[in-house]
């Protein structure tokens, strides 16, 4: 007998298929995959899954007959019209008592049907329902994060289905129906709505039941796109009709509920915060017109038939956009709304200089003509004079001399730079100054978001690195401090501002033109400019002088070891931290008569080192600012998944991975470009014992990979010959 029919419509299509490289990770199916492993983690043999193609979709046969032997699985195949038209499609199917419906980008966690079904009782509840956790992350992402904290309590009205099914936007999800009541009380998707179609298909069942039962473990994890530009939901798709759709879809509902003081309340609500979010949105929407006369119309008659009840605990500023909306009065509505924004900025300007200093840009320095032989240089954010802008900002002096003026920004304005070069602060007025004039701009990292690239500036990106972590539209998942939502969008943006960007050789680009979507014609395979001191004729004076600069030993063996961060280990936004696995003490007891050890963080945990006790064995120079110079004085590498083993295999050095969370590294947080078990040119170890007995055999080990050390070096160094710096400029500058 079959329990329950779980209906899933699948509709993923990627806005740029047939456009990216061969590495490009197939994401949409990914979802599919992970939400049918859901349905098998049920543990369940008395459900069925129909899963509703849509004839414009990519292709998921692989995905469906991976599952076909775990599931009871059947699929039907649709002319693309919709999610409504999906699900009823699913209805007419279903065998179940009960229907279920599931989102294909969404999963469940295990065991939430079965708790769904054990709140059934006597009374054979037309509806049950359970609750719903929202999430940036794939399931085994989601799961880890699961075991790591403690669920919030249950909500006061989680019993009241009322009140708690419309506060979560009146959703269908994680709702089990008795497919007999559905079908004695007529109630079926509006097929004419793409949008909201659960609106009124909610607030139907709403009305109806009689019996409804719950389970607040019974949980649905909703999935929130973090790719809006690829693979968009239908939330995040821009359609001009979406405020049409809505109002026919809060009419509908309203139709539905009449009679049910607390649903049409409700629904009165969700109608109110449509209309705020437009008004009262984001402070670059004033002076423009929020909605078109049409959609206006359709608002205002909506906001009649509202009760004005519903938004009586708002504060009184939006209540009065309302009123506007409701009086037809669009140009007041937007007036108020825009003083609701300028006082919270109002607010945000008293507190942070840098937001006046933007204002003074869009209204004075972008009017300001650009300055044709004014050159801006960056690298990490002005923490340092290093990586690539440095070596071009080098070239450029030598070879060009006074022809131009430089800029640099650097937040320790002491650091003194060859050249005697303009040193500004990041984000200070004068940044925001030489910004907008320069011409040229030579930097490694992106730009926040706000900064504006006019026509006539030249964006050279160095980037700052070749990549095995994979980067932005390559991830599935987005563990940053900084916001999911837009992490995506907001790189897609920063990239179109690109002119130009450096490749070390052809793995990376590859790489850049998948997770950047960057056109292939405008990356620069050339070698990175920071290895051109690697091949110096004078490497091994200057590699002295350095040892000597930071009072290290002359006769000792040099380890550097250069761990990357990790993208969840964060305190806040912009506060990361980092434990340091490798026992120091450890290594110095057995390799102190012979070895010290340079270490080097991720400039973003770099102020987190403690080495209380290690004096004259461990030094800490993360914050020197030239890292291919402690390349050159160093004798060995550790490292595990950052970038620097690429650039340090130019020295035909050895390199050893310490990669004590490999798995978790792997397959939770990032996922790699290459098989690192297969292909790094060194070994893979996973405690401080086994480093330490790979240094104190490290002939052997040279030897062991010397053939794979050799592959390695022709397929990521080839093009470092300590002249890309040179490419680099006469590309760009023509010189």
């Amino acid at each position: 007998m079959i329990k329950v029919s779980i209906i899933i419509p699948y509709y993923m299509k990627n806005r740029f298929q047939g456009r990216m490289s061969k590495g490009h990770s197939p994401i949409g199916r990914s979802y599919l995959s992970d939400c049918l492993m859901s349905v098998c983690d049920q543990n369940r043999g008395d459900l069925e899954v129909i899963l509703i193609e849509d004839g414009a979709s990519e292709d998921i046969s692989e995905v469906i007959e991976e599952f076909r032997a775990r599931l009871n699985i059947r699929t039907l195949r649709i002319a693309h019209a919709g999610t409504a038209a999906a699900r009823n499609a699913g209805l007419d199917a279903a065998q179940g008592e009960y229907v279920y419906f599931l989102d294909a980008d969404d999963y469940l966690k295990e065991g939430t049907i079965g708790r769904l079904l054990d709140a059934e009782n006597a009374a054979m509840p037309d509806l049950i329902y359970g609750s719903k956790e929202r999430t940036w992350f794939k399931r085994l992402s989601y799961l880890e994060e699961c075991r790591m904290r403690e669920r919030t309590p249950e909500p006061d009205d989680f019993t009241e289905p009322s009140a708690y099914l419309v506060r979560r936007s009146a959703s269908v999800l994680n709702i089990l129906i008795r497919r007999e009541f559905l079908q004695k009380n007529g109630i079926r998707f509006d097929e004419s709505l793409v949008l909201y179609s659960d609106m009124p298909f909610t607030a139907a069942l709403l009305a109806n039941a009689k019996h409804t039962a719950c389970d607040y473990d019974a949980v649905y994890v909703k999935r929130i796109h973090n790719d809006e530009v690829q693979y968009p939901s239908l939330d995040q798709a821009v359609r001009k009709d979406r405020t049409e759709q809505y109002v026919r879809a809060y009419r509908s509902a309203k139709e539905a509920a009449a009679g049910d003081e607390v649903l049409c309340r409700a629904l009165d609500s969700g109608l109110g915060s449509y209309v705020l979010k437009a008004y009262t949105g984001r402070l670059h929407d004033r002076g423009k017109v929020v909605f078109g006369a049409d959609e206006f119309a359709l608002l205002r008659e909506a906001m009649g038939a509202a009760d004005m009840a519903a938004f009586r605990e708002l504060p009184r500023m939006r209540r009065n956009v309302l009123k506007a909306v409701r009086e037809g009065n669009n140009r007041k509505a937007q007036r108020i709304g825009n003083i609701v924004v300028s006082l919270k900025k109002r607010r945000e300007l008293v507190k942070d200089s840098k937001l006046f200093f933007r204002i003074i840009d869009r209204y004075l320095f972008q009017k300001l003509p650009i300055k044709e032989n004014l050159v801006f240089f960056e690298s990490f954010f002005g923490n340092s004079y290093s990586d690539s802008p440095k070596y071009i900002y080098r070239y450029l002096q030598e070879h060009s001399g006074a022809e131009y003026q430089y800029v640099w920004v650097m937040k320790n304005k002491k650091n003194r730079i060859p050249g005697n070069p303009v040193v500004v602060k990041p984000f200070s007025l004068s940044y925001f100054y030489y910004l907008a004039r320069a011409k040229y701009w030579v930097i490694n990292i992106r730009l926040p978001k706000w900064i504006e690239k006019k026509k006539g500036h030249v964006f050279l990106q160095t980037w700052h690195g070749t990549p095995l972590k994979k980067l932005v539209f390559d991830m599935e998942d987005v563990h940053l401090a900084s916001s999911k939502s837009s992490y995506k969008m907001i790189f897609y943006q920063e990239t179109r501002n690109w002119d130009y960007l450096i490749s070390a050789n052809p793995f990376s680009t590859d790489a850049f033109e998948s997770a950047f979507l960057y056109d292939r014609e405008k990356i620069l395979e050339i070698g990175y400019p920071r290895n051109d001191c690697l091949k110096a004729p004078d490497r091994d004076e200057h590699a002295l002088a350095i040892k000597q600069k930071l009072g290290l030993p002359l006769d000792k063996k040099l380890i550097l070891y250069a761990p990357t961060w990790r993208d969840d280990e964060y305190f806040e936004a912009g506060r990361y931290k980092f434990d340091l696995k490798l026992n120091l003490a450890q290594m110095r007891e057995r390799l102190g008569g012979e070895y010290a050890v340079l270490l080097r963080t991720h400039y973003l945990i770099a102020q987190n080192l403690r080495l209380d006790g290690l004096e004259g064995f461990a030094y800490n120079v993360s914050e020197y600012d030239d890292i291919s110079e402690l390349y050159l004085v160093s004798d060995l590498c550790i490292t595990d998944y950052s970038s620097v083993f690429f650039d340090y295999a130019n020295l035909r050095r050895p390199i050893l991975f310490y990669v004590y969370d490999l798995e978790k590294y792997r397959d939770v947080l990032r996922g790699f470009y290459i098989d690192i078990e297969k292909e790094v040119p060194g070994p893979l170890l996973y405690t401080t014992d086994e480093v330490i007995e790979a240094i104190e055999k490290l002939e052997d080990v040279n030897e062991s990979y010397k053939e794979r050390y050799d592959r390695f070096y022709e397929r990521f160094c080839s093009l470092d010959d300590g002249h890309a710096a040179e490419r680099a400029v006469k590309a760009v500058f023509g010189k």
